[in-house]
This record gives C-alpha cells, structure tokens and sequence, in this order.
C-alpha cells in the first residue's frame, strides 16, 4: 500500500508546472483617418505540442504566426497584423500532457499616406 500511495504521489507531482517565460516583442504601427483598410477578420494559425513524462514538444507561436503569414498573404504586400490574440487550452492527465495554441489575427492593407485629420 505504501508503494502504491508512493507511486500516486509522483504521477501527481508529475503534471505539476513549475513555471513560464514569456517574451513580448512588438511594433507600433500608426493607423489613423484613411490610410488603410480592412482585408481579411479572424485570420487563424494553430500548433499542438504532446508530453510523456516531460518529454516531447511544445506547442510554438512561431508556427502559428507562420501560418497566419500565409493564409494573410503578407510576402510583398504592404499588410500587416493587428489585433493580435493568444489562445492556450492544456490538459493533463498524470504523465501525459497537451497543448493547443491558437493565434487570431486581422489583416490590414496599406493604402497610403493619411489624408485626413486625427
């Protein structure tokens, strides 16, 4: 019994979290009157990552934001991301552990210098 209590303890200590980093980078962009416009809303990229017994891989933001840069059509237009959001699910069963990211973005197009006031 005492093995078993033992064994069950662990498995719970297993699936603890001992902590998190997290690194911010970001760009200002002015976005005023009417130099821009709206092309696509909700734009989604999304990874997974699987633990077993703490081994495995991550789900990555940059495999999302990768995917939000296709779909987007980013390359050579002069589009960018705003409204950015970040979407964690986990879950945790004593030695296995997942993770789903989900990154949701909206596209916007330059359309040139503002003509208008603030």
């Amino acid at each position: 019994m005492r093995r078993f209590m033992m064994g069950l303890a662990l498995a719970a200590l297993a699936g603890c979290h001992s902590g998190e980093f997290i690194k911010v980078n970001g760009t200002e962009t002015l976005l005023q009157a009417n130099n821009y416009r709206v092309v696509m809303v909700g734009v989604k990229g999304q990874d997974s990552g699987f633990k077993v017994f703490g081994l495995g891989g991550s789900a990555q933001y940059s495999t999302c934001l990768e995917k939000i840069r296709v779909l987007a059509e980013l390359e050579g237009r002069s589009r960018a991301l705003v409204n950015v959001t970040e979407d964690t699910n986990w879950w945790n069963i004593g030695l296995a552990s997942g993770e789903t990211l989900t990154v949701t973005a909206d596209v916007v197009e330059f359309t040139g210098p503002p003509t208008g006031g603030q």
